[in-house]
């Protein structure tokens, strides 16, 4: 926050709801004030913190809605509604945001699974849904949204039915998007729920790493590495599986 303020947040389910709530500490964290909000009936709630120049507060995402959540310096609160839109997840957690400058962007994995994306424009200051990037009928479990130097945007997302991940570029602030890669998995890692992480990008690089039940106890890791500016995308698919630790296997 401004003036080197630390901010926090964390969900924690009480008898009435989900309370959320936010820490603050204006001492490199000696000492922390808070304020706190409950989302009354919500049995399932996450928050994403965000901070621009020009805005501070939290994406708080439930299994009914998603609302933004503004806080000034006193730590005061100002909800903005985003979407009456459930997010996926035991906690609505399947959901990913990232900033550009003073703009927000924000991909979902909705409750009945479907791909949603948001921005928030400086500008106007308004929330602002996009149409659906991908075909509705794609079962999507898993997201995750990332901007790279250039501004161009990037949604990467799983289609379990298909065993594959799914790369999308938009260089309009979402307006429009062209697929840059179907990443397929072996056939014997593929699951209708996998998970997957991207690691943060660098000068146009971007690294997806699969984890999923591998079976006999054991959990699996797959890594694509790409170039984004290359049409191709230039997947460098991993070598012959190593067993790294008891428990895990590193492909």
């Amino acid at each position: 926050m401004p003036g080197g303020t630390i901010l926090l947040s964390y969900t924690e389910l009480k008898l009435r709801g989900m309370e959320v709530t936010f820490c603050f500490s204006d001492d490199t964290g000696a000492t922390w004030s808070e304020t706190s909000f409950l989302l009354k009936g919500d049995l399932h709630a996450s928050s994403c913190l965000i901070a621009t120049d020009g805005l501070v507060g939290a994406i708080v995402a439930t299994d009914t809605s998603i609302i933004w959540v503004g806080l000034d310096a006193q730590g005061g609160l100002a909800k903005t509604m985003i979407s009456l839109e459930g997010v996926a997840g035991n906690f609505a957690s399947h959901f990913s945001a990232t900033t550009y400058e003073a703009a927000v962007y924000l991909g979902v994995a909705t409750t009945d699974h479907k791909l949603a994306f948001f921005t928030y424009d400086p500008m106007t200051e308004d929330w602002s849904k996009s149409a659906s990037p991908i075909d509705p009928a794609i079962d999507v479990r898993w997201i995750q949204t990332s901007v790279a130097e250039d501004g161009a945007i990037y949604l990467i997302y799983d289609d379990g039915a298909q065993g594959q991940i799914g790369v999308l570029q938009s260089t309009d602030n979402g307006e429009s998007w062209v697929t840059k890669a179907e990443l397929d998995l072996p056939f014997y890692l593929r699951d209708d729920a996998f998970h997957f992480d991207v690691s943060e990008q660098t000068v146009g690089d971007m690294e997806i790493m699969v984890e999923l039940d591998a079976g006999l106890s054991a959990n699996a890791l797959y890594s694509f590495v790409g170039d984004v500016d290359d049409n191709g995308f230039g997947q460098e698919a991993v070598a012959a599986p190593v067993e790294v630790t008891e428990d895990y296997f590193v492909f």
